[in-house]
């Protein structure tokens, strides 16, 4: 199992014998996914160097709860940032419509699905996430191993993954409020996102 919330479902629920359970946790290159900084590929997404970029990456669909973030992003009104959403899924067309809905479509960008994520982890500012379900996601690793501060939601691994810092970098599931004070936290504090970033970091290459 690739987290330790499958294993104790695994173990307690299912009963399986602790013999046929293995949990062998996801990795990630942390040579290919390193700190660095991308103003060509901001200056591409007409994101100016002055402006806070949140992005996600991965794929659009319902689990990912991704209308919890653009409603938080929008309800959070900050002025100088922008959030992108980098990936492609069956929810797109709802996403586009609710970002329109709270007239923010200047502030939001669909980036689309790619094959090298890693240059946008150097674009991004703070990484987020707002799952409804997650086991020990990939995108959370590779913006870890960029020094990326997050801001996720508190489902399978997460809060172990980032060591349990708590707010503003781990939001209780589904709490919108919870949400919008985690981007204005995170927007407001220049040393908290390095700080975060780098322990992101550390955290990782250690792991």
């Amino acid at each position: 199992v690739p987290s330790k919330t499958l294993l104790n479902i695994a173990l307690r629920q299912y009963k399986i014998h602790p013999d046929k359970v293995r949990f062998v946790p996801n990795g990630v290159d942390v040579r290919r996914f390193r700190p660095q900084r991308s103003a060509a590929l901001r200056a591409r997404l007409g994101i100016p160097d002055d402006k806070l970029l949140f992005g996600y990456v991965g794929l659009l669909r319902e689990v990912k709860n991704l209308p919890l973030l653009i409603n938080a992003f929008a309800a959070a009104r900050l002025q100088d940032a922008r959030l992108a959403l980098v990936g492609e899924g069956p929810c797109r067309s709802s996403l586009e419509a609710l970002v329109r809905e709270h007239n923010i479509s200047n502030a939001v960008t669909f980036c689309g699905a790619t094959a090298d994520p890693a240059e946008y982890y150097a674009a991004f500012d703070v990484f987020v996430m707002s799952s409804a379900s997650e086991q020990m996601p990939m995108s959370l690793l590779e913006a870890m191993a960029c020094g990326l501060p997050a801001v996720c939601t508190e489902v399978g691994d997460i809060a172990e993954m980032l060591g349990n810092p708590g707010l503003p970098a781990v939001v209780p599931a589904g709490d919108l409020n919870a949400y919008v004070a985690s981007l204005r936290g995170m927007a407001l504090r220049a040393d908290l996102r390095v700080n975060l970033g780098n322990a992101n970091r550390t955290r990782c290459v250690a792991q």
